[in-house]
């Protein structure tokens, strides 16, 4: 009806929601209680789950922080995304999505998309600082700790378009691993520059989400519309680097990248 009022169109009727559930969850790491940095975190997410998906926007991987340094720290860069160095995804020993120095490539998103206003949110939920400084994160005093809930962002399963709930029906679990940077990578210390792994203690870490449970008259739907098989197109991020020698001008380097379609790309400095 074309051209004529909604309040006329009498067929366009409130569909009948599907049954479903949605709770929330807490895994805790799946090899250890406590980190240092230049260790590593490991989640698994749950196979086996029939009709049960998790929604990816939703996952946090949420740690605690303790500096039993005899000086303050602060996180080196926008937030304490400077803590992880690589994050990977894995399933069946398989690698589905590697990003390397994945701290780097936050913070650059960090500064190219977030604005000064949003420091408030950022400061109480990553450890961002509360000015909205973007050089050095929130300060952790010596013997304090922080609690910081930093977003699953950027790897292949967070990243599919059009956006999907991931399905956890499948027989092998999906393992999440955090490769931690190294301390006096991770966090500025000024000049005293004596900050070691050990003195940076990382505890009650565990990775919450949403999960979504349907009603298996549901899922059977689901299954007959997409045939029993669930294509998802992800999104992804590869990186590469090179050194330049301080008595270089310039330098000529092969990224040694190859993908189907590219569409950004991001170059940093570091010193």
């Amino acid at each position: 009806m074309s051209g004529i009022s909604r309040n006329f169109e009498y067929a366009d009727t409130k569909r009948k929601a599907v049954g479903a559930s949605s709770f929330a969850v807490k895994i805790q790491a799946h090899n250890g209680s406590s980190f240092n940095p230049a260790g590593q975190m490991q989640f698994n997410l749950p196979s086996g789950q029939e009709g049960t998906y998790v929604d990816m926007d939703s996952v946090m991987i949420r740690f605690t922080v303790k500096n039993n340094n005899a000086q303050s720290v602060q996180f080196d860069g926008h937030t304490a995304y400077s803590t992880w160095e690589n994050c990977a995804v894995l399933s069946s020993g398989i690698t589905l999505s590697s990003i390397t120095n994945y701290n780097t490539l936050m913070n650059a998103l960090q500064d190219l998309n977030t604005s000064p206003q949003s420091s408030n949110i950022q400061h109480n939920l990553r450890g961002a600082a509360p000015g909205g400084e973007r050089a050095h994160g929130a300060t952790i005093a010596t013997t304090a700790s922080r609690t910081v809930a930093l977003p699953l962002a950027l790897v292949a399963i967070a990243e599919t378009s059009p956006k999907s709930y991931l399905p956890l029906h499948g027989a092998s679990p999906l393992q999440i691993r955090i490769d931690l940077q190294d301390a006096a990578t991770a966090f500025y210390q000024g000049t005293d520059g004596s900050l070691a792994n050990s003195d940076i203690e990382y505890s009650n870490a565990e990775l919450i989400a949403n999960f979504i449970r349907l009603d298996p008259a549901v899922q059977a739907q689901v299954d007959a519309a997409c045939g029993g098989v669930y294509t998802m197109s992800c999104a992804d991020w590869s990186h590469a680097s090179t050194t330049l020698a301080a008595s270089t001008s310039s330098l000529t380097a092969t990224l040694g990248i190859a993908r189907s379609s590219i569409e950004r790309v991001l170059c940093t400095h570091r010193v």
